[in-house]
């Protein structure tokens, strides 16, 4: 804190005026109002309430209605009031028109008269629902007005009438005229220099009265338009405007003759008259305005507001009594007296408020001029060729943010201050602007170093300059912001094309490696596809299995983390081409044991059928796989006889067949180490009895497959029993095959 650094304190500001807390009270419990409806109403429809004190008690227990009704209620109320508004509206219209009939009835007839009669005459007529008070005054007025029409109407004829008399009496005097001029001729010439000296005065009398006359006529125009805004402006009802063009009229009459003027003695008396109503009227409206005014002041003295809050009503309730525009009579003057009154006693707590601000406003100065004081003995008392400038750093930030602080000060007093103030601060900012120049000048060389790095063949090393440079960067000491952060993106764009120039080579040289690592996958895929190909194929596929170990050892740029991996995956596919290319001989030994069965089962079909349809089909489907010269020709030697039996009609020899395919289920069931039917237990006895005898025991595990497999021979190339006895002797063959790999 500046403060700290200056030995000065910083003021507290005045707490706020605190608000009183609104008092804690409890609701009333609501009683219920059973049937309020029907109790308000007495059981009218809502349609037919027109007392709207009922309906406003309805709205105060709005809780106890449901929405409906409520909604009707308050549309109701809604109504009334735009009822009661219409036929106040009418009613002053009504009096309006009543006022200027009235008006023009104490008026003489003017050219206007008739006209102005006519129009609020029909005005009334396109009325509805008059008023009957309004009305008899009115029918009251139209009759005074009748008269004086009446009245202007006799006094016209009459007027007319001696005018026609006159006429009457000038003709006879211009007859008299010529007889005296027939007389008199003789005393014309006498008189002719005094005749045109007269017509000359004449024409000049002339000329002046037709100048007079034409300035009269523009007078009476300008009157004639005025008279149009002075209607205008009083039917707008702007008193100020009337009055100033009702001034100048008054003025331009003034100017005109008697002849002129006269004319619009009638349309002005009328206008006068409303005007006066106009100004009656505003001041009868405005009167309430103040005295609302003046209690809306009162009671600001009451309420509980923080000054400027106050302040702003205090001068918004004066603002609105200067629009008003308050009339100038004793009344008037009587409530300004009391809305002044009562405006400079709700002032008080925001003139004590300004007070205090006026004296917090000092104490702002004060500290201010403390802090300009501090500023410049730290200038004066700095070394400034061994200064901590980021301390300089942090003194002019503080400064700045508490002189900031002390705010508001007078207006007459800040600039002064300020103006000090900066002085100060631009002092030790030049200071500090030398200092950062400096160290930019040095950012900037280290810029240009890196320029050069960017040539390196070596990028490693080129990159560990540039991390030297990075960390000389950070040594150099303050400098400006903006001007740093564009030093720093400088130097980090020459830094980052010597990074992206690593980059580049390191994403070759790991693309390279990837280059290795998916020839090295293919390569393994290849060895493995190997292993999937057809024996026939596979014993031919040697050379291209070292071939491909070969190239896969010449591969050598691969890195450490992928080698484990891929030789696994070569270990496997290796491993997996020897087993398939070992298990040949295998395979081929079991795919011509599965042809030895299924020419089994031709046979067996064939011994079945006899046909030579059947024996046609064996035929053809005889050989599809070569077997050994055994297997062959006792297979063949049991298809012969199927066919000899079947062309000569002769039956094979059963009995000595089932004996010999009981044989074959003993010794299977023996070798297996199975269970031998009861039937068959006998035999089975003295079969091993004379294996004995012959000095044969129990077959060792590793000659047991190939004891299975010659059974299976034997049994795939025995000659028929019975249908029944076959089937029987197959099913128990099979099932001692099944237990066996079941229990294995």
């Amino acid at each position: 804190m500046l403060g700290k650094l200056f030995g000065f304190k910083k003021a507290a500001k005045p707490a706020a005026i605190a608000k009183p807390a609104p008092s804690a009270q409890s609701k009333p419990v609501k009683a219920a109002v059973p049937s309020l409806l029907e109790t308000l109403t007495q059981g009218q429809p809502l349609d037919g309430i027109t007392d709207t004190e009922i309906l406003h008690q309805l709205v105060k227990n709005s809780d106890k209605l449901d929405k409906k009704t409520n909604r009707q209620v308050r549309e109701k109320i809604q109504h009334l009031k735009e009822q009661e508004k219409q036929q106040q509206q009418q009613y002053e219209l009504q009096e309006k028109t009543c006022v200027r009939l009235e008006t023009l009835a104490r008026l003489q007839h003017h050219p206007l008269f008739d006209s102005e009669l006519t129009h609020l005459q029909t005005q009334w007529q396109g009325l509805t629902q008059p008023d009957s008070k309004l009305a008899a005054r009115i029918q009251l007025a139209i009759a005074s007005c009748q008269s004086i029409q009446q009245e202007f109407r006799d006094s016209q004829l009459q007027q007319k009438q001696a005018a026609q008399q006159a006429a009457q009496l000038a003709q006879q005097q211009v007859a008299q005229a010529e007889q005296r001029a027939e007389t008199s001729a003789l005393h014309a010439e006498k008189h002719q220099a005094e005749l045109e000296q007269k017509k000359l005065q004449k024409e000049q009398s002339q000329t002046e009265r037709a100048q007079d006359e034409k300035q009269q006529k523009e007078i009476s125009q300008n009157i004639a338009q005025q008279l149009v805004q002075l209607e205008e402006a009083i039917n707008n009802s702007e008193v100020k405007k009337s009055r100033d063009i009702h001034d100048r009229i008054r003025d331009k009459l003034k100017k005109l003759d008697q002849k002129h003027a006269h004319a619009f003695d009638g349309k002005l008396h009328l206008l006068a008259g409303q005007l006066r109503d106009l100004q009656d009227w505003q001041s009868f409206a405005a009167m309430p305005k103040l005295e609302e005014l003046c209690a809306a002041m009162e009671k600001l003295i009451s309420i509980e507001l923080p000054p400027l809050q106050k302040a702003d009503a205090v001068r918004e309730l004066q603002t609105q009594w200067r629009a008003i525009k308050a009339p100038s009579d004793k009344q008037a003057q009587v409530l300004w007296e009391r809305f002044k009154q009562a405006g400079d006693t709700a002032w008080e707590p925001c003139a004590t408020y300004y007070e205090k601000e006026k004296q917090l406003r000092a104490f702002n100065l004060q500290q201010r001029l403390a802090i300009c004081d501090a500023l410049e003995q730290f200038y004066s008392a700095q070394n400034w060729d061994n200064a901590d400038w980021k301390a300089v750093m942090r003194i002019l930030e503080k400064a700045k943010q508490e002189f900031h602080d002390f705010h508001p000060v007078e207006r007459a007093e800040d600039k002064p201050v300020r103006t000090r103030f900066d002085a100060a601060m631009v002092a030790i900012n030049n200071k500090l602007l030398d200092e950062q120049k400096t160290n930019e000048d040095k950012k900037r060389q280290l810029i240009e170093t890196a320029k050069s790095l960017i040539n390196m063949t070596d990028f490693d090393k080129a990159v560990e300059r540039v991390k030297q440079l990075q960390e000389q960067w950070k040594l150099i000491g303050i400098t400006r912001r903006q001007e740093d952060q564009r030093l720093w993106q400088a130097l980090q764009e020459q830094t980052g094309l010597v990074f992206e120039k690593r980059r580049t080579n390191q994403q070759q040289q790991q693309q390279a490696q990837q280059n290795n690592i998916d020839h090295a996958k293919q390569l393994c895929e290849q060895i493995a596809a190997l292993a999937k190909l057809a024996d026939a194929e596979l014993i031919q596929s040697g050379a291209e299995f070292d071939r491909l170990q070969t190239e896969y050892k010449a591969i050598t740029d691969i890195p450490e983390r992928n080698q484990l991996i891929l030789k696994k995956q070569l270990y496997a596919a290796c491993d997996a081409y020897r087993q398939q290319l070992a298990g040949i001989s295998q395979r081929q030994h079991k795919m011509q044991l599965q042809e030895l069965a299924r020419r089994a089962q031709l046979c067996s079909e064939l011994e079945i059928k006899t046909s030579d349809s059947a024996m046609s089909a064996v035929q053809q489907q005889w050989q599809q796989h070569s077997l050994p010269s055994e297997w062959e020709q006792a297979i063949e030697k049991r298809r012969q006889q199927a066919m000899a039996a079947a062309q000569q009609g002769q039956q094979p020899d059963y009995d000595s067949n089932e004996q010999h395919l009981r044989e074959l289920c003993i010794e299977l069931e023996i070798l297996l180490d199975a269970e031998t039917p009861e039937e068959d237990r006998p035999r089975r006895r003295e079969y091993q009895l004379r294996k004995l005898q012959q000095g044969l025991g129990q077959a060792a595990a590793s000659n047991r497959s190939m004891l299975l497999e010659q059974l299976l021979v034997q049994w795939y190339c025995a000659s028929p029993a019975a249908i029944e006895t076959q089937q029987r002797l197959q099913a128990r063959f099979d099932a001692v095959q099944k237990h066996s790999k079941n229990t294995a």
